[in-house]
């Protein structure tokens, strides 16, 4: 098994999902100066200054939802986040499974070659990918608690598989 390259071109799907602050726990050293502080811990004290491991909370920056989340719980399996695909600020990208609809991806080899200037309707396809997958586009916004963060859209990306 191994990594290949796949371009894809086609309507998408984008989540505005901004970085916030997110509050998690964790058992740590709860003494700030030590440098198990924020480590997580399974024993009952601290290996380097001895103090009761405890439940600590703490402040980290992550996505303001958990798309990760919606794919794999069984929200929606027919949408999936393309992996190694995180250049775009504060938006994820959502594309469909290609098991139920398969629209314009292609596995490319060092000897392929891709035309990407072919003539596609544009406004057709993204009409398409709105209709075809409009229960989880719906699923999506009420996810997200707001209908304005998801739009449909058309892209070109890259990406390992």
């Amino acid at each position: 098994m191994g990594i290949r390259l796949t371009v894809y071109y086609g309507p998408l799907i984008l989540v505005e999902n901004k970085e916030v602050k997110i509050k998690n726990k964790m058992r740590t050293c709860p003494t700030n100066q030590c440098k198990n502080h924020l480590v997580g811990m399974s024993s009952q004290f601290c290996e380097k200054c001895g103090t009761k491991i405890d439940l600590v909370e703490y402040e980290k920056e992550g996505p303001e939802f958990d798309l990760n989340k919606f794919c794999w719980d069984g929200i929606s399996e027919a949408l999936f986040i393309p992996p190694y695909c995180d250049d775009v600020k504060n938006k994820t990208i959502l594309l469909p499974n290609n098991a139920r609809n398969r629209l314009r991806n292609y596995m490319v080899d060092t000897n392929e070659s891709v035309n990407l200037i072919e003539t596609a309707d544009r406004e057709k396809e993204i009409a398409q990918l709105s209709n075809d997958f409009s229960v989880e586009i719906q699923k999506l916004k009420e996810f997200c608690k707001d209908e304005t963060k998801v739009s449909v859209s058309w892209g070109l990306l890259t990406f390992y598989w």
